[in-house]
């Protein structure tokens, strides 16, 4: 066992120097952006909140909508949504149907738009099939282009490509965080076999204490530092070959079977409002609306609000049930996951800190810091146990 961890050690220590300094840069920024406050429309906080909201064609957050103005208080959601249907119509007198319909005020006039036609979203051209009327008289106004919010490029956005091996496309980049996600586990077990091993053997002799400097000082403290961290690599370690495992899997995904849009009937669209509606208000009666959007997605009818908070929130009900669900559901297109989106995108936050807040913030970065200094102090060790080997007569660079 101990020589399996003096190979691996050599073989993979300076990927694993690398992997602890770019992540505990990212956390490091991440950490500046959250403590100073920093709004969403930041470009650091659009890179931290990336795919919080799911796939393109599932995302209804725009990066607009970090600066939009909320509904107002006092609107009729039901009735607006009427006058918008009244109004799209004159638009499109050929007696189409939208695949959804929205309403929102981006620049402080409600509008309400709509999605006419089957083709698939194009980023460079986002505002095709886009019709848009005045929320209040129905009346034609410019439609306003509806973009998955993909983050802007920022030094954060690079320290990610390079963290996870990106160079121009995930693969092979995902393949080697799969291999170095699985090395990384081999030296916690052999590790921290190896440790409660030999302390089990220094106590039938009386030497009870959890920590020794016996071999140097520096083994000492890379020993005590290993035992400390173990717990929160461990967690690195199993979310990182997690997100190695499925990001793996999906490039031998094939992209699932297009399935034609369901158009809405005005009735499909008054009746879903109705039960979005009253659906967030029993769950949130508090909460105010930025963007309120029914479709239908993976043949469910969705009724998608997104709230107005100094956190914005993307909040998706079944209009049948008035349940909230989640970015994986029955009935829902391949993610090319094997566990699907949520679950992927779960996974995903656990590595960051980001899904139980600052504080699993502060120990994901702890866990990144004590990483460097177990690749340095452990390569310092080795070298100087070589040296001393070789000087005695034995230059073998790998021994038991």
């Amino acid at each position: 066992m101990r020589i399996v961890h003096r190979i691996l050690s050599v073989i993979v220590c300076l990927v694993f120097l690398y992997l602890g300094v770019t992540g505990s840069l990212i956390q490091i920024l991440d950490l500046e952006e959250t403590l100073s406050g920093a709004p969403e429309s930041s470009i650091g906080m659009q890179s931290i909140n990336e795919g919080k909201s799911g796939h393109p064609d599932y995302a209804v957050l725009t990066s607009g909508d970090y600066t939009a103005a909320p509904l107002p208080e006092t609107l009729d959601i039901v009735k607006a949504f009427e006058t918008i249907l009244r109004g799209l119509h004159e638009q499109r007198p050929d007696s189409s149907q939208p695949t959804f319909v929205e309403m929102r005020s981006p620049d402080g006039t409600t509008i309400g738009q709509a999605h006419f036609g089957q083709t698939a979203f194009n980023p460079n051209h986002p505002e095709e099939g886009l019709v848009a009327v005045d929320a209040m008289t129905g009346a034609a106004v410019h439609s306003v282009a509806v973009p998955p919010p993909i983050p802007p490029h920022s030094f954060r956005e690079t320290l990610k490509k390079w963290h996870r091996f990106w160079v121009h496309h995930d693969v092979p980049g995902v393949y080697a965080e799969l291999l170095a996600g699985i090395a990384l586990w081999a030296l916690l077990i052999t590790g921290l076999t190896m440790y409660f091993r030999l302390l089990k053997q220094r106590r039938r002799i009386g030497r009870k204490q959890f920590f020794w400097t016996v071999g140097g000082r520096l083994r000492g403290y890379h020993r005590a530092v290993s035992i400390i961290a173990a717990a929160l690599l461990i967690v690195v370690a199993f979310s990182g070959t997690w997100l190695g495992f499925e990001s793996s899997w999906h490039t031998f995904a094939a992209p699932p079977p297009h399935t034609p849009t369901p158009e809405l009937s005005d009735a499909d669209v008054l009746d879903m409002v109705g039960a979005t509606v009253q659906a967030l208000r029993l769950a949130e009666p508090s909460v105010r609306i930025k963007v309120l959007r029914v479709r239908g997605y993976g043949g469910m009818k969705q009724g998608v609000v997104i709230t107005d908070e100094p956190v914005m929130r993307q909040l998706v009900f079944d209009t049948a049930t008035g349940k909230e669900v989640s970015l994986t559901e029955p009935g829902y297109p391949s993610s090319g996951f094997p566990f699907g989106l949520q679950m992927h995108e779960d996974i995903k936050h656990l590595h960051s800190g980001f899904l139980f807040g600052i504080w699993a913030r502060v120990l994901d970065l702890l866990a990144g810091l004590s990483l460097i200094f177990l690749c340095v102090s452990g390569l310092i060790v080795y070298f100087d146990m070589w040296n001393k080997r070789r000087s005695g007569g034995r230059g073998q660079f790998i021994w038991k």
